[in-house]
């Protein structure tokens, strides 16, 4: 059974780019995606989790495109700084690549999390772009 983490979150997750033994805290977090940049992950268990970071410079329009090979079925949520509980976004749809697109109120730093739908696993690329996003 999975530990809960600083801020309630399971020991599984993985903050891309992150110190080896780092805590997954969003407050140190370092994994980041740059605007309109590909990143590669892959989600490799059931209960695997993987955090992104970014930074919003002014209001407006932020898109997130999820490309998994094949017919996998891969998951994202986007979260405010101030809410890492209640998504503010999501790609949860059977299709692929999952793509939406959130109006970010304010300037300031979001967070991805890309999940497996029902246990699936499978490498994929994400690509944040808009709204003056900066790693």
């Amino acid at each position: 059974q999975l530990g809960a983490g600083p801020l309630g979150f399971a020991a599984g997750i993985h903050w891309h780019e992150r110190k080896q033994n780092a805590p997954p805290s969003p407050l140190t977090a370092n994994g980041r995606v740059a605007a309109n940049k590909d990143v590669s992950g892959a989600i490799s268990s059931a209960t695997d989790v993987d955090w992104f970071k970014f930074t919003v410079t002014s209001p407006g329009d932020v898109k997130v495109k999820l490309t998994m090979p094949d017919l996998d079925n891969l998951d994202w949520y986007l979260y405010t700084a101030s809410d890492l509980v209640l998504f503010s976004a999501r790609g949860y749809s059977s299709s692929n690549p999952e793509v939406g697109t959130y109006n970010a109120p304010a300037a300031g730093t979001y967070y991805i999390k890309v999940v497996g739908y029902a246990g699936a696993v499978s490498p994929y690329v994400l690509n944040v772009s808009g709204a003056g996003v900066t790693p």
